[in-house]
């Protein structure tokens, strides 16, 4: 309201939120092969990063450890269990779409056993009304330890549109009077 106040040409809300579990609670469980619970399988994730991509940050694993990898899935472990992955421009050049992908998968895709969204934050949001697209996952936006830790630094702009808050006032207004 007091957005609106000061600003009524403003038309558009937006959050920008936590994706907390999708590193340790999703994506590092899928590429242990620990999908049985998820809409995402391993079998998928060449779909998200292609045989080049995994040479190239098989490649760039060398240049960076001087260890010579052989396994995607581990060495995709090792790189993002450590907090200083998104420092290296190798790395972000070639994850940030991989795991913007990923990140916006897990938030629309995956749904828990009453069919609301698996993460939490955007069970929250989705459920209230506001709306997500691939372009709203931002990546390295969360670079903190714990934003690393919980969610490979990514974060979601979910989007709240004038017309739904208007509803939501006007929805709270009648429930205060009943």
């Amino acid at each position: 309201e007091l957005i609106r106040k000061d600003h009524p040409e403003v038309k558009v809300f937006s959050t920008l939120s936590p994706i907390p579990g999708f590193w340790e609670h999703y994506l590092l469980r899928i590429l242990r092969g620990d999908d049985a619970t998820f809409a995402m399988k391993h079998s998928r994730l060449p779909e998200f990063f292609p045989v080049r991509r995994q040479l190239e940050l098989l490649r760039a694993h060398h240049a960076c450890t001087g260890q010579t990898a052989t396994n995607f899935d581990s060495t995709l472990i090792e790189i993002l269990s450590s907090a200083d992955w998104i420092n290296e421009p190798r790395y972000t050049s070639l994850l940030e779409k991989p795991l913007t992908s990923l990140a916006y998968f897990y938030i629309t895709k995956e749904e828990n056993r009453r069919g609301k969204p698996l993460n939490p934050v955007a069970a929250f949001h989705l459920g209230n009304g506001a709306r997500v697209s691939r372009a709203n996952v931002n990546f390295a936006a969360n670079p903190s330890p714990r934003g690393l830790r919980e969610s490979c630094g990514m974060m979601v702009n979910y989007v709240y549109s004038h017309t739904w808050l208007q509803q939501l006032g006007r929805t709270m207004q009648s429930l205060l009077k009943w």
